[in-house]
């Protein structure tokens, strides 16, 4: 049992030292948010190996562990906090006075470490399965991240609300997995403070050992393959139209100029195609063009250019004389997958593009 533990601790220091260096060595554009993954990483290496030493039963050997358990748990909810906005907003650091986040953790840490460091140890070697249970500052750690983990997952589905302004396709940039990690972990993070009180933690460790490493393995994974995150500009749009609102002529105006340039040249069918691309083409800046959508049309970019598409394809359904399946009539109409496609069709439509087909076409799927 003792060598499958020390097997399990060599991996968790060999895993986590990898998935560290990849994120350091991957060019990207959210290299910043990589950076606070990297202390993620950290943050969930140490306590695994925290707990692998606890169910080993040999905790009390490795003292310096001690002290500083308890006040690194403090910085939890301010990094991820930082790491989510990162991803969404591309801020490279904390705002000066936003490092003062981290000033309890570090207070309380070095307290520990110059004043208190024989406390833990000591009780250790008398009981190597001691456990204090629930104390005050257990619930101060709880009720200081707690704020910092909602405003992370607030920031998630702002994230997501944003981007149906601004792009067509929302594969590459939805970030299902952040919101996934940030659950994960949110979940990993609460059983651990619960279990503070739980008379036999054996179980409950290695549960945690667990969730916190397919946390964190799944969010580099992701984390690495992520090609495309909205960046500066969701920082600087502003959420309502705080500037004059478009006069009723020049209003009208520039739908007609949007209806002709569609019916002209068909950007829809551009996969990649966004709001900046339009805007340019219309020779407008991207905060007219989204206010002229939004009271226009009474649609966000995405809405606006799938119901193009979506019109598109049930042309193509129709036609008896395409015979194209489903995937291609997808493909044909900007669509960059089969998923995206029937959930856009379905949204619009009311029923799948297979069922149109079935019950408004001549032709079978």
């Amino acid at each position: 049992m003792l060598s499958l533990f020390n097997f399990d601790l060599g991996a968790t220091l060999v895993i986590g030292a990898l998935l560290a260096t990849a994120l350091l060595g991957a060019r990207s554009a959210h290299r910043p948010a990589n950076l606070w993954l990297i202390g993620i990483i950290a943050l969930v290496t140490y306590f695994n190996s925290f707990l692998i030493f606890r169910l080993q039963g040999t905790l009390h050997q490795y003292p310096w562990l001690l002290p500083a358990t308890q006040p690194i748990r403090l910085i939890a909810g301010p990094i991820m906090f930082f790491f989510i906005r990162s991803l969404t907003a591309g801020k490279p650091a904390p705002r000066k006075w936003e490092w003062l986040y981290f000033v309890p953790a570090s207070v309380w840490l070095l307290d520990s470490l110059f004043f208190h460091a024989w406390e833990w140890p000591n009780a250790h070697r008398l009981d190597p399965n001691f456990s204090p249970g629930f104390r005050p500052y257990d619930f101060l750690i709880a009720t200081f991240n707690l704020p910092f983990f909602l405003m992370a997952g607030i920031r998630l589905l702002q994230h997501q609300r944003q981007i149906e302004r601004y792009f067509s396709n929302l594969d590459q940039v939805r970030l299902h997995w952040a919101f996934l990690f940030w659950l994960t972990f949110c979940v990993s993070w609460t059983i651990n403070m619960l279990g503070i009180v739980a008379p036999d933690r054996t179980s409950l460790d290695a549960t945690i050992i667990v969730l916190f490493s397919a946390c964190i393995y799944g969010a580099t994974f992701y984390a690495l393959k992520q090609s495309i995150v909205l960046f500066d500009i969701l920082e600087k749009e502003k959420p309502q139209y705080q500037s004059s609102r478009l006069e009723a002529e020049k209003l009208e105006r520039l739908k007609a100029d949007v209806q002709a340039l569609f019916a002209s040249e068909k950007l829809y069918l551009d996969p990649n195609l966004n709001l900046f691309q339009v805007a340019e083409k219309l020779n407008i800046d991207n905060h007219t063009l989204s206010q002229l959508l939004n009271l226009g049309f009474g649609k966000n970019f995405y809405r606006f250019i799938n119901e193009y598409r979506v019109n598109e394809a049930k042309k193509l359904l129709k036609d008896p004389q395409a015979g194209t399946k489903i995937l291609s009539v997808a493909y044909d109409c900007g669509f960059n997958s089969k998923s995206a496609f029937n959930a856009a069709f379905k949204q619009i439509v009311g029923k799948t593009p297979s069922a149109f087909r079935a019950t408004d076409a001549t032709l079978d799927v």
